[in-house]
């Protein structure tokens, strides 16, 4: 599947939903064993799911996570939710995400430090 997804050339996670959207008509429709939002099957995750990034083959630089981290902390995000609503662009008081610091972070740092979101959004 990795294989497929790589082979459309999409360069990031807006693309891949554009594509299933038909937003890319040059390209073939996605097969029907191609699932169409693989970061939520246990079975990819469990099997060590990187991201959109590794799935696209698009090569991201991420901040370290100690760095990520540290930008975050001075967001004064307060929960899980509130992180998505600011990757969405709900707050543009704060800012847009830094395209360096990954929207998945607990997928992108598994094995690079990540704790959990508590630790991410510094409410230990």
């Amino acid at each position: 599947a990795r294989e497929y997804a790589r082979s459309l050339g999409l360069k990031s996670s807006i693309e891949w939903q554009q594509y299933l959207a038909g937003h890319f008509p040059e390209l073939p429709p996605r097969p029907r064993d191609i699932p169409a939002n693989p970061h939520k099957l246990h079975a990819y995750i469990v099997a060590g799911w990187a991201g959109y990034p590794d799935w696209l083959g698009c090569k991201k630089v991420f901040r370290n996570c100690e760095e990520a981290k540290a930008f975050v902390h001075k967001l004064g995000l307060g929960s899980t939710r509130e992180w998505e609503a600011y990757c969405r662009g709900d707050y543009p008081h704060k800012g847009t995400r830094p395209p360096d610091i990954p929207r998945s972070p607990e997928a992108y740092y598994r094995d690079k430090g990540w704790k959990d979101y508590k630790d991410w959004l510094g409410l230990e």
